[in-house]
Formats: structure tokens, C-alpha cells, sequence
């Protein structure tokens, strides 16, 4: 498996296991982020929100065409900077 394989097939399997742990379990993710998160806080939202635009890149980068690629994992990693940031 060449460098660039392994690189979309951890995107994408980190943004899905992250992104639908958001959406299903929101108040676990939020709290393994170190956020306060209680049933009525906007949190709740948040992490939801915030994961399922996780999914959606995930399953975006899993089927981009091989002549998009490199643009789709550069522009995933600058979403990843500016969420650190």
C-alpha cells in the first residue's frame, strides 16, 4: 500500500469513527475533547454538527476520483488546522 493509500485510508476511517461517534454519541465525544457537555447545553448540537460534516468529508475523500485526490486530502488537512486552531 503506497504512502498516499494509507494516508486517505486513516482520513478517512479517523473521520468516521470520530464523526459517527459525534452523531450517535454526542456527549461521550464532547467530553473526550474535554468539553463540558450536559443533555441540555449547546454541546450537543455542536458535536453533532461537528460530526457529521466528519462523515461527509470521510465518504467524500473515500470516493473521490484519483486525479482529486491529492486536492481532497490537502483541503481535509487545512479543515484539520483551522478546527486545532
Amino acid at each position: 500500500m503506497n504512502d498516499g493509500r494509507v494516508l486517505r485510508a486513516a482520513s478517512v476511517a479517523g473521520r468516521l469513527l470520530v464523526g459517527g461517534g459525534a452523531v450517535v454519541t454526542p456527549l461521550a465525544v464532547a467530553r473526550a475533547f474535554g468539553i463540558p457537555a450536559d443533555p441540555t447545553s449547546p454541546s450537543v448540537y455542536l458535536a453533532r454538527l461537528f460530526g457529521a460534516r466528519a462523515v461527509m468529508m470521510a465518504v467524500l475523500l473515500a470516493r473521490t476520483p484519483e486525479e482529486v485526490r491529492r486536492q481532497q486530502l490537502q483541503l481535509a488537512v487545512a479543515v484539520d488546522l483551522v478546527d486545532a486552531w
